[in-house]
């Protein structure tokens, strides 16, 4: 039988945990003319991404945990959520929310499936 090969829970688009304490994010915005991620309830100003290839923008931002709230600024005044978000908490407009994956807590190890 042929082993299977362990899946990634990081995508290519969204915030994805990187460490216990950091967050990537990539957005595609290939009409931006710059892109930042604003953390919700933080006092400090948005974290700019810097612009890859084909529109796609990227950063990292230290100190941040599953829970927190984000979204992307656009031009420095359109603020926007993820459209790769994992979770939005207060529905398509609002804040989308950082979750980690490899954090939850599995509870049905014990299923077997349905028979065939």
């Amino acid at each position: 039988m042929e082993k299977l090969k362990a899946v990634s829970w990081q995508l290519e688009l969204g915030a994805s945990c990187i460490d216990p304490s950091s967050v990537e994010f990539r957005v595609w915005a290939p009409k931006a003319q710059s892109v930042a991620v604003k953390i919700m309830g933080s006092t400090g100003i948005p974290t700019p991404l810097s612009q890859e290839s084909f529109g796609y923008w990227k950063g990292t931002v230290q100190d941040l945990s599953p829970g927190t709230r984000y979204q992307y600024v656009l031009n420095h005044n359109m603020e926007r959520p993820d459209p790769a978000s994992r979770s939005q908490p207060d529905g398509v407009h609002g804040p989308s929310e950082i979750i980690n994956p490899l954090a939850f807590s599995w509870t049905d190890t014990a299923w077997r499936g349905l028979p065939l």
